[in-house]
């Protein structure tokens, strides 16, 4: 009996050896993890087992996240004109570059031990395999350049490439994750508004060219002195800003913003028809214009401002809202469909054990005649003969969802039948 208590004691010791850290036999999971990493290690093997534990663990993302918002900070605090040329000796520099080394490396060691866990590239649940899981790989060997000298002038510049550490939170928030893919999925939708936007600039440029070209260059100069009366706009007829007497206007003169803003070409009226759009400054053009051509001009920035701004950028809107509803339902459809499947498949289950029901007689009396037991007179010391004895298993039990249960349940009402009957017969037999 000892020897039987330790054996037993030595089996649930090794199988309790065998367990995971989360209580399954068969962890790490072959169907989320390839069967090799780097082609050396299996699952069993404890040093890939330790990192799936550690990328596994709830505490992880979290840490990194950690990471990434300190980073963050000290990113915002970083001084662009706190350069050696200007700074030759500068704590606040130190400190921040050895700050950023440190984030580097433990954003390497974060890298590694994912891609130890996973494997690389080759087979289907790699690293590189997700697409998102590209960002952080290339922030990764970019941050690598804070350890190359300083005389690398030409990856020097790369350094600036740190300040996309912080878009690796994408890859940890999952609603961050759906809307920045749901923006991807919107682009060839957008083309079509996008193009809708163009013909406007188009169309509208073309309006423009015909009629204030050269407007916005025109200055009152001297008919004696042949110098310019200040630089404000005039008119050469019809617009509201004209010349003092002595003067003329001539365009001569240069286009506003340095010469960005114009209607003399097509390109110049569609790169101003475009700042018109985004409601900058709209107004200040719009005076300009009155006062070089016509009061009446306000029509045209009207008409632009209504199908522009208020009418074509909201299509912009409008697409991705519908998109975003479509994406919602589509997902909530694919969530009752995996329930209605896990139902079906847990109904199909449990099919397989149900508990066939007796056969119901044709002819049956009532229940105590039907489990009343038949007695042999002939038998000899008194004995009984039970028979033709019919145990009725509820339609509850055997039509339940546990098998378990089932069984129990069964086995119980058996049990009570069987002393029901047993009592029945000594009662007959006495």
């Amino acid at each position: 009996r000892t020897n039987m208590t330790a054996n037993q004691m030595k089996e649930k010791w090794k199988h309790r050896r065998s367990r995971s850290p989360r209580g399954q036999n068969d962890w790490p999971d072959p169907n989320k993890y390839n069967s090799r990493s780097w082609f050396l290690f299996t699952l069993r093997n404890p040093l890939r087992k330790a990192a799936i534990a550690g990328i596994e663990n709830k505490w992880w993302d979290r840490t990194v996240l950690l990471f990434i918002f300190l980073n963050t900070v000290q990113l915002a605090l970083d001084d662009p004109m706190d350069k050696p040329e200007f700074r030759p000796y500068s704590l606040k520099r130190d400190v921040l570059n050895m700050v950023s080394k440190v984030f580097s490396i433990l954003f390497t060691a974060e890298c590694v031990i994912k891609v130890f866990a996973l494997g690389l590239m080759v087979g289907p649940k790699t690293y590189l395999k997700e697409a998102w899981n590209w960002l952080d790989f290339f922030i990764v060997i970019v941050g690598i350049l804070d350890f190359l000298p300083g005389s690398f002038s030409n990856l020097s510049s790369l350094r600036t490439l740190r300040v996309m550490r912080p878009l690796r939170a994408i890859n940890k928030f999952p609603k961050l994750r759906f809307l920045t893919a749901l923006l991807l999925q919107c682009i060839p939708l957008l083309s079509n508004v996008l193009g809708f936007c163009c013909f406007i600039f188009f169309v509208f440029g073309i309006l423009a060219v015909q009629l204030f070209s050269g407007t916005l260059r025109g200055v009152c100069y001297g008919r004696d002195t042949g110098l310019s009366h200040g630089d404000s706009r005039c008119t050469l007829g019809g617009g509201m800003a004209e010349c003092p007497i002595g003067y003329e206007c001539l365009l001569l003169g240069t286009n506003p913003g340095q010469g960005t803003i114009n209607f003399d070409s097509i390109g110049g009226a569609m790169v101003t028809i475009f700042q018109v759009m985004t409601l900058e400054g709209w107004t200040d053009l719009l005076y300009d214009i009155q006062d070089a051509y016509h009061f009446a001009v306000f029509l045209y920035f009207v008409v632009l401002i209504f199908v522009g701004p208020i009418f074509a950028i909201q299509l912009f809107l409008v697409v991705i809202s519908t998109k975003f509803a479509e994406t919602k339902e589509s997902m909530k459809q694919m969530e009752v469909q995996g329930v209605a499947s896990l139902q079906n498949d847990e109904n199909e289950g449990n099919g397989d054990n149900k508990v066939a029901p007796a056969p119901e007689e044709p002819n049956k009396g009532s229940e105590d005649a039907s489990q009343a037991p038949t007695v042999d007179t002939d038998i000899p010391d008194g004995k009984i003969k039970a028979a033709n004895l019919t145990v009725h298993v509820d339609e509850d039990i055997a039509n339940g969802n546990d098998a378990e249960k089932k069984t129990e349940s069964t086995v119980m009402k058996t049990q009570s039948v069987a002393e029901s009957t047993v009592v029945k017969t000594q009662s007959v037999a006495e």
